[in-house]
């Protein structure tokens, strides 16, 4: 992992891993295929790490009684306190995603646990929100939020027209228009 956040996927090498982990290239062939393979159970490891976190920091019996104000500025700051402490690590997994569907699939997915967290724990005050649909408007609300979070980080981000689920000849480069992981 501090592979990757120091020098990202092209550092990545199993001669590097090797070196650092005083372990032979030999053995970690007997546990993995080649580079991708050992940079995808690197990033199920990651992710499990970074959900366990998340789901920590936003355990919804903590927030039952915060008001919706004070819920959304929480949120927002520990979503971008969240993706400051794990740029770097987030910026190597992120650059893999255009040429590894697989690096993708698990991305996209943990980006739609953290949205759900999010969703789940704003819904509580849908009540509260003049929005004629408050699920579409708290999904706006977080998609927006952590585009912004992860433009201001530098964070190299797929957009919907690079990975396939919109026309490709429809320009996405805005903020707000981006799916980000």
């Amino acid at each position: 992992v501090e592979l990757l956040k120091e020098q990202g996927y092209q550092g990545f090498t199993l001669q590097e891993v090797s070196r650092r982990s005083r372990t032979s290239i030999g053995s970690i062939y007997c546990r993995v295929k080649g580079k991708d393979d050992l940079f995808h159970a690197v990033q199920d490891h990651v992710l499990a790490k970074l959900d366990a976190e998340m789901e920590s920091i936003l355990d919804p019996p903590k927030w039952n009684r915060v008001e919706p104000r004070k819920l959304i500025l929480f949120l927002v700051r520990e979503l971008a306190e969240y993706l400051r402490r794990h740029t770097p690590v987030l910026r190597a997994l992120i650059s893999r995603e255009l040429a590894d569907s697989v690096v993708m699939k698990k991305g996209k997915k943990a980006h739609a646990r953290l949205a759900d967290r999010f969703q789940f724990l704003m819904m509580q005050h849908a009540a509260e929100f003049s929005h004629p649909d408050p699920d579409h408007g708290i999904a706006f609300c977080f998609n927006l939020t952590y585009a912004a979070i992860a433009k201001h980080l530098d964070l190299d981000t797929i957009t919907p027209s690079n990975d396939g689920s919109q026309n490709q000849n429809q320009p996405t480069n805005s903020a707000e228009e981006a799916h980000v992981h």
